[in-house]
């Protein structure tokens, strides 16, 4: 799946292995948070009008058992590592705490 797409006078192409991946970049990029590009182990984003890169630690490939697509990164800058996931509500909400250890 392919959806171009113009930032300013660039024409962005973002690939995806799915319509949903390409509706969660389009919403994403609605409220301030843009992907601009990837190599094989950063990928480099736009949020809120500054650009960030993060390297790419681990990708955790969506599984129908799991019912969720995860992404480890660290972040080039500040050096936080975070976790990125997308799926199924009830996949993600089962996993959510109320409180911070």
């Amino acid at each position: 799946m392919i959806s171009n797409k113009q930032n300013g006078d660039q024409s962005l192409s973002y690939q995806g292995t799915s319509p949903d991946e390409i509706t969660l970049l389009d919403a994403a990029k609605e409220v301030g948070y843009t992907f601009l590009d990837r190599n094989s182990d950063t990928i480099f984003l736009n949020i809120l009008g500054r650009n960030q890169n993060y390297k790419l630690l681990q990708k955790i490939e969506f599984t129908a058992d799991r019912k969720k697509m995860s992404i480890i990164v660290q972040d080039c800058i500040s050096g936080n590592i975070i976790l990125f996931c997308k799926g199924a509500d009830f996949a993600i909400f089962d996993k959510l705490s109320s409180s911070i250890d």
